[in-house]
């Protein structure tokens, strides 16, 4: 039996990056090759061997936003996320509506930090000045640890839950966590449900923001981050002979992906569509991959396989 597979078309585009705040911006800065990487900014780095970093500049959360109510439950890349999404949704000009938002699914990749250093810093202050944590004194003391908003931003699961509240999606929701491969494999996640036919349309994409004293410190133990301070704009050239290390990063993109059909019958602009994905994990060593590049060899033939236009299966005789 031969069975059409769902095409998925890319509908939507939104940015927020060191590059730009928007997805003109940022396309713009690309194609005239200029650099985001500069010392950072967001906090004094003079005692790190790394003092560069690609951060977001510019970025208003509340004028990009606008929903007070909202940011009050978001983090500095949660509020990326909505503002990549908000481009995003606008860009697609399609959204849920009260007869679709069951058919509208959401999947995110997100980062690894929870909690904000200044939260760290503070719980240190109060509850461990000597050094040794006193839990008696985390709720007395008041500030973050007393506070259940900086609890519910630290959360996995807080990205998803603003997005799909921000745009009323009330069907498929999923969060990825898989470091720098999260938001590629989101991509990829929102493809397969579209394809099995749990949704209609998705809001897909990943943010993140490392750039604060424990990222950065983590990165530089690892000797993974370029030592390029004087020469900032030259420090990202991962396939240049001379690389020594890659330069942290923040902010996020979003795509709204689409059936095909149902793309084409409503006069939607048509990025491209979304043929296949792949994904696969070598689990070698923490800071690179197998040598053989069987990782990625699996994920390409993977994203191959899975675009092909059509499904064949075999089913076996009913028996008499």
């Amino acid at each position: 039996m031969t069975q059409e597979r769902r095409r998925v078309a890319i509908t939507g585009i939104g940015l927020v990056t060191p590059a730009g705040c928007d997805v003109a911006s940022t396309w713009d800065a690309l194609l005239a090759a200029r650099s985001a990487v500069a010392p950072i900014a967001s906090f004094d780095a003079s005692g790190f061997p790394v003092r560069i970093a690609a951060e977001v500049k510019g970025f208003d959360p509340e004028r990009a936003i606008g929903d007070r109510k909202l940011l009050k439950s978001a983090n500095r890349s949660h509020g990326f996320a909505l503002a990549a999404a908000d481009q995003a949704m606008r860009d697609a000009g399609i959204g849920p509506t009260p007869a679709t938002d069951t058919r509208w699914a959401c999947v995110v990749g997100t980062g690894m930090m929870g909690v904000t250093y200044d939260e760290l810093a503070e719980v240190h202050r109060l509850a461990a000045a000597d050094g040794a944590l006193d839990p008696g004194r985390l709720l007395a003391a008041g500030g973050s640890a007393a506070n259940p908003m900086v609890f519910c931003r630290s959360q996995s699961t807080a990205g998803v839950a603003l997005l799909m509240r921000r745009f009323g999606i009330r069907g498929y929701a999923s969060s990825v966590h898989t470091a720098c491969a999260s938001g590629g494999q989101a991509v990829g996640t929102a493809l397969k449900v579209i394809r099995r036919g749990v949704a209609d349309c998705a809001l897909a994409g990943g943010f993140d923001s490392m750039i604060n004293p424990v990222g950065l410190a983590g990165f530089c133990l690892l000797n993974a981050v370029s030592p390029d301070n004087e020469t900032p704009e030259r420090a990202s050239r991962p396939f240049d002979a001379t690389r020594n290390g890659f330069v942290l990063g923040e902010g996020a993109g979003f795509l709204v992906l689409e059936e095909w059909e149902a793309a084409r019958r409503r006069g939607a602009r048509i990025y491209a569509e979304l043929a296949g994905e792949g994904n696969s994990l070598s689990s070698y060593r923490i800071t690179d991959s197998h040598p053989s590049g069987d990782g990625p060899i699996q994920a390409m033939r993977q994203a191959r396989d899975s675009g092909t236009s059509t499904i064949s299966t075999r089913t076996a005789p009913r028996p008499r």
